[in-house]
C-alpha cells in the first residue's frame, strides 16, 4: 500500500526528519525507557534499601544494607505502581508507533530518494522540493502552536492574570491537552461558544483531580531526575549554575507565526552570545552583587585555609569541629561555593559596543519591547534566566497548578474560547481550524515585533541615548577564555511537553480526559514553520 502525505500524519512525517531517521528515533526512545527504568529503580534503592543511620554511625555499607518488600511504606508501594503503569503506557505507546515509522521510512528512502544518513545535512525545503503533493504541509505542522502563539501575545497573556512564572513544561501540557481536547478534535462539528466554555472547564476540573492526586509522584520524580541530571554536571563545572537560556515563557513569546522548531531553536541559538553581551553591559542584577558577597566571604575563608596548609600541611587533616569534619572538607566546600557564586558575576574583561549587542539581539529574537530601558534590561533578564532559576520554577510550578485549573484557568475559559474564535477559522476543505490570514500576516509578535524606519526614522541615535551609561560590554567565559559549549549549541532544547521524547511522536495523555468531557484527543503538535526571516537592514530598524 502506497504511503500518501495527509492532515493527520504530516506532523509524523516532519518528526522523522527532525529525528534524522528511524535508527536514531527507535535508539533513542529505548534508552529513554533505560533511563525512567533507571532512575525509578535506583531512587527506591536510595530511599528503602539503605539504613542511613546506621550507615553514617558505623560507616560500613553492608550492615546498612536491608533487603525485602514488607517493611516498605504503602505509600512507596503506590509511587511504584503508579509510576510503572506510565512506563507501561510509554513502552506500548512506542512500540504502536514502529509500524508507522517504517512505513515513513519506506517513503523517505524510496518515494523521496533520500536515505536516513542525508537528513542531518538536508534543509527542510529540500525535502518538500522532492514531490511532496501535500501543499499544506507546514500549515498542518504548525497549526496548533499558531493558537498558542496568539495565546501568550502580551494583550492576550494579560487578561489570564497567571504569573509567567508558572510557565512549566506542566503547564504547557495542559495547555495543550485541553486545546486539543476542545477545539481540535473533531472540529466540523461546530458549538456555541457557551457549549466550548463549558467543555474547557470542565476539563480543566478533571485536570485539576488527576495532577493534584499525581503531584507528590510527579515532585519526587522531577526532583530525583534533576538530581541525577545536574549534579554531575555541577561537579564537573560548577560554574554551569550560572549558564542562562531563553525560558519556556519566552519561547513562546518570541516564536513567530509559522515557524518550525527547528529553525526556531536555530533562531535563539545565534542570540544566546550576544543576549549574555547585552545583559551584562547594561544590568546589575540582584543576582550578581548577592554572588559577589558570598564570593568574597568564602574566597577569604578559603584563602585563610590555604595558607595555613601551605605552611604546615598536617592542617589538612585536623578536624576542626565535633562532627569530624577536616580541613580538606572546608577547603572543598568553600572552592565549590565560590566556584558557583563566581559563575553569577559577570566577567568584565571583554568589551564590545552597547548598541550593536542590542542590534543583534533584535536581528535574532525579532523583539523589543515599547518601553523604557530599564524596564527592557528587567525583561531580557526574566526571559533570558539562569538555568537554575528554571529548574526551581520547574519545581515550584507543581505546588501551583492545582490552584491554576480549579480556580485560574476556568474563570478565564471564555476569554480563551473568545481569542480562538477571533483568531483561528474553519477551513472548509482541509475541515480543520487554522490561524487567520491577518494574523498569518501579522507575525508572531504582533504590536511588540520591530517596525521600519519607513515610517519612524532610524534607530541609531535612540538606542545610543539609551545604552550611553555604559559602554563596556562584557561576557560570561569558561576558564579558557571561551563561551561554554551549552551557549555555543542551544543549553537545552524545550518542545513544551512535560515527558519529553525526542522520538516523532509523545504518548497523548490528554485521552485520559476525553471520554470525561466527551471528546477524542488528536495528535500533539510541536512548534511552528519560519515564514518569513527579518528583511531589512539592521541599521534601518527603529523602535517606538
Amino acid at each position: 500500500m502506497t504511503f500518501k502525505i495527509n492532515k493527520d500524519n504530516c506532523k509524523q512525517v516532519y518528526n522523522y526528519y527532525r529525528n534524522q531517521g528511524l535508527n536514531c528515533i527507535v535508539i533513542d526512545n529505548i534508552f529513554h525507557q533505560f533511563l525512567y527504568i533507571f532512575v525509578v529503580g535506583f531512587s527506591f534503592f536510595l530511599f528503602t534499601c539503605i539504613n542511613y543511620r546506621i550507615l553514617f554511625k558505623t560507616h560500613d555499607i553492608h550492615a546498612s544494607l536491608t533487603y525485602g518488600f514488607f517493611g516498605i511504606h504503602p505509600i512507596v508501594v503506590i509511587c511504584l505502581i503508579i509510576l510503572g503503569l506510565l512506563w507501561i503506557w510509554y513502552f506500548l505507546s512506542f512500540i504502536l508507533q514502529i509500524p508507522d515509522l517504517k512505513k515513513i521510512k519506506k517513503f523517505y528512502n524510496s518515494s523521496l530518494g533520500i536515505p536516513d544518513s542525508r537528513l542531518a545535512t538536508m534543509a527542510w525545503s529540500e525535502v518538500l522540493e522532492k514531490n511532496i503533493e501535500f501543499n499544506q504541509m507546514n500549515k498542518q505542522i504548525t497549526q496548533k502552536d499558531n493558537f498558542m502563539i496568539e495565546l501568550f501575545k502580551e494583550k492576550n497573556w494579560s487578561e489570564l492574570h497567571i504569573n509567567s512564572r508558572f510557565v512549566s513544561k506542566l503547564f504547557n501540557w495542559v495547555l495543550y491537552s485541553s486545546f486539543e481536547m476542545v477545539f481540535f478534535n473533531n472540529p466540523a462539528k461546530f458549538e456555541g461558544m457557551s457549549i466550548k466554555t463549558k467543555k474547557l472547564q470542565k476539563c480543566y476540573f478533571y485536570m485539576g483531580i488527576v495532577i493534584t492526586i499525581l503531584s507528590p509522584f510527579i515532585l519526587i520524580s522531577l526532583i530525583m531526575y534533576y538530581f541525577f541530571k545536574y549534579t554531575i554536571e555541577f561537579k564537573k563545572s560548577p560554574a554551569s549554575a550560572g549558564i542562562r537560556d531563553w525560558n519556556l515563557y519566552a519561547r513562546w513569546k518570541l516564536r513567530k507565526i509559522n515557524e518550525l522548531p527547528h529553525d526556531f531553536e536555530t533562531r535563539l541559538i545565534k542570540s544566546n552570545k550576544p543576549m549574555y553581551n547585552f545583559l551584562d553591559t547594561n544590568y546589575v542584577s540582584v543576582t550578581s552583587i548577592i554572588a559577589k558577597f558570598v564570593t568574597f566571604v568564602t574566597g577569604s575563608f578559603l584563602a585563610v585555609l590555604t595558607v595555613l596548609t601551605l605552611y604546615d600541611d598536617h592542617i589538612l587533616v585536623m578536624l576542626i569541629d565535633n562532627g569530624g569534619r577536616s580541613v580538606l572538607w572546608y577547603i572543598t566546600f568553600f572552592g565549590f561555593i565560590l566556584t558557583i557564586s563566581s559563575s553569577f558575576i559577570p566577567d568584565t574583561q571583554r568589551f564590545y559596543d552597547s548598541k550593536k549587542t542590542l542590534k543583534k539581539v533584535v536581528e535574532h529574537t525579532e523583539y523589543k519591547p515599547y518601553r523604557p530601558i530599564e524596564d527592557i534590561l528587567a525583561e531580557y533578564d526574566y526571559l533570558f534566566s539562569h538555568k537554575l532559576t528554571q529548574l526551581l520554577e520547574e519545581i515550584v510550578s507543581i505546588f501551583a497548578m492545582p490552584y491554576i485549573l480549579f480556580k485560574v484557568l476556568p474563570e478565564k475559559s471564555e476569554i480563551i474560547v473568545l481569542l480562538f474564535n477571533e483568531t483561528m477559522e474553519f477551513n472548509g476543505k482541509l475541515q480543520d481550524y487554522y490561524i487567520k490570514e491577518h494574523d498569518l500576516e501579522m507575525g508572531s509578535n504582533s504590536t511588540d515585533s520591530i517596525k521600519s524606519n519607513s515610517s519612524h526614522g532610524s534607530n541609531n541615535s535612540e538606542i545610543s541615548n539609551d545604552l550611553t551609561r555604559n559602554t563596556n560590554v562584557t561576557n560570561h567565559t569558561s576558564s579558557s577564555g571561551e563561551y561554554p559549549s551549552e551557549i555555543n549549541n542551544g543549553f537545552e532544547k524545550s518542545s513544551g511537553h512535560y515527558f519529553e521524547f525526542s522520538g516523532y511522536k509523545k504518548p497523548d495523555f490528554g485521552s485520559l480526559f476525553s471520554s470525561l468531557i466527551n471528546t477524542n484527543p488528536s495528535e500533539q503538535e510541536e512548534n511552528s514553520e519560519n515564514d518569513d526571516i527579518l528583511s531589512k537592514n539592521i541599521d534601518e530598524i527603529t523602535f517606538n
